[in-house]
């Protein structure tokens, strides 16, 4: 009687070592869930399953389902034309119409008169003292900026500015005697004048200024020998998505400027900025379009549909915690916050926020 137990427990021990195949079958009756869902209610397992099959299935539904947008704007001619003349390898496009937005109801009656006299260059700067000698203000006087940027890790960066406006020319020149260093011509009619060691202007028209670091881009701007959007394959598809094209949107194909744009767009928000896996966005698009509110839209490019699905809760959750609990931002904040609407299409995030022109005169109040 004594060598029971452990002839018994013997054997159990053997039974574990055995492989699956060879186990023993379980006595009748027994619960091979475990106790997990009692034999009374074993309808629990089945409800279980069906929860899990349908929540694994929406994910992969929100992941590889394209969003339905709004058909984006398209660029005029006249703009394309310009674009077109860009340098070839330009990853970085800024575009603000300054004429169109001085039209609206936001510029004329929400921003301040300090802003909008306010110059976009420093005195200081060499640009900033062509612009006074020349009695011209960018800010009241432009009528469209584009810059580009040719942005890679293994070049030297280079840059180009575009200023269509109706220029005083007598005066740009007269300005440009007293700040330019050298002059170059960079085609039978026209001259580039040399700023600064980092800067060359050159008046192409009564309505044109081209402003680049690199002399011979402004020679390949008004003589291009390629077209800029034939040629390439990174901006182009950025261009195509940006929905608001009309006032002001810019296009970062770079991963340094768009991990540092997003670091800025965040950076009133710790929260935000600690979220998004900012560091594994590739591209991104910026939109606003003024009427008497605001309407913004930026897409955030990841390198996979998973990177972009965990982007998009970590970012929603970070916006749903500053809304509920936040002690630093203000109501008008969370109240913007709550407009905002994110929406993940394949690789992408779609941030999308409408604000009325209440809603930013409480902001402005606060």
């Amino acid at each position: 009687m004594s060598q029971t137990p452990n002839a018994s427990s013997e054997q159990s021990s053997n039974q574990f070592n055995l492989p699956p195949e060879q186990l023993p079958d379980l006595p009748v009756g027994s619960d091979a869930s475990g106790g997990i869902f009692p034999n009374r209610n074993r309808g629990c397992a089945v409800t279980f399953v069906v929860v899990v099959t349908l929540f694994f299935g929406w994910l992969a539904l929100l992941v590889n389902l394209p969003a339905l947008r709004p058909t984006p704007e398209s660029l005029s001619p006249y703009l394309q034309r310009k674009l077109d003349a860009l340098p070839l390898g330009t990853n970085v496009i800024a575009f603000i119409n300054l004429h169109a937005i001085r039209q609206t109801d936001f510029w004329n009656t929400f921003l301040p008169d300090s802003i909008k006299s306010k110059p976009l260059v420093s005195d200081s700067s060499t640009v900033g003292k062509l612009m006074r000698l020349a009695n011209f203000n960018l800010t009241r006087d432009a009528d469209t900026l584009i810059y580009a940027a040719v942005n890679r890790l293994d070049a030297p960066e280079l840059t180009f500015a575009v200023l269509l406006a109706a220029l005083d020319t007598a005066e740009v020149f007269r300005g440009l005697s007293h700040v330019a260093k050298e002059h170059k011509a960079v085609s039978p009619v026209h001259t580039a004048f040399r700023l600064d060691e980092q800067q060359w202007i050159s008046v192409i028209s009564p309505t044109e200024l081209v402003l680049a670091n690199d002399v011979s881009s402004i020679e390949r701007y008004i003589a291009p020998q390629e077209s800029f959007f034939a040629a390439d394959t990174v901006m182009k598809p950025l261009l195509d998505e940006v929905r608001y094209k009309s006032q002001l949107w810019l296009a970062l194909g770079s991963t340094r400027w768009a991990m540092e744009a997003l670091r800025g767009l965040t950076a009133s928000s710790q929260g935000l900025s600690e979220s998004g896996n900012i560091s594994k966005v590739e591209q991104l698009t910026l939109c606003t379009q003024f009427s008497d509110g605001v309407a913004i839209e930026t897409i955030w490019h990841y390198d996979s549909r998973t990177s972009a699905f965990f982007a998009g809760g970590l970012v929603r959750l970070a916006a749903w915690v500053s809304k509920q609990f936040s002690q630093r931002q203000s109501q008008a904040i969370k109240k913007i916050l709550a407009e905002l609407k994110i929406t993940q299409n394949l690789e992408t995030l779609i941030f999308e926020a409408d604000i009325e022109r209440a809603l930013l005169d409480e902001l402005r109040s606060n």
